[in-house]
């Protein structure tokens, strides 16, 4: 095997271990989230305040509907915005800021 596609194959290895380490640290942060009838804004601003994540959207797309009752400690951020989304048709991805 040359030398160069020794080099490519390393390097590829090494990109994929920093993804990895990426997605893990961003699977570690947690909120606490005790709020009864809010809306979905709230619930974006308690998780921002909480953790390094910026919620950022369409405001078209976000009704001002205050029906989210939500209580969880030292929660996933992905397990609180899949509460606060569920009967919502809405999505939502997870990207970390450098």
């Amino acid at each position: 095997m040359n030398k160069h596609l020794r080099a490519k194959q390393f390097m590829l290895l090494m990109l994929l271990s920093l993804f990895c380490c990426v997605s893990v640290y961003a699977q570690e942060q947690t909120v606490t989230v005790n709020v009864k009838n809010v809306s979905l804004r709230e619930v974006f601003r308690i998780i921002e305040k909480q953790t390094t994540y910026r919620v950022s959207c369409r405001n078209a797309l976000i009704d001002n509907r205050k029906d989210i009752t939500i209580s969880k400690e030292h929660s996933s951020v992905n397990s609180v915005l899949n509460e606060a989304l569920r009967g919502r048709a809405l999505e939502y991805r997870l990207f970390l800021q450098n």
